[in-house]
């Protein structure tokens, strides 16, 4: 999943999610619950890219 389509998920802007991945912004503490909701495939995808486990 692209940063674009994954802010747009969340509902913040692209830029924030590449900095969260550059961790220049702390992750928000209810991200893994967001990420609960979205498809397992994509969810999958994303604790890897963000080191949830």
């Amino acid at each position: 999943m692209s940063q674009s389509k994954l802010a747009r998920a969340l509902g913040v802007r692209p830029l924030t999610v590449a900095r969260w991945e550059w961790g220049m912004h702390r992750l928000p503490a209810l991200l893994p619950l967001a990420l609960e909701a979205l498809e397992p495939s994509r969810r999958r995808l994303i604790r890897f890219r963000f080191g949830y486990s």
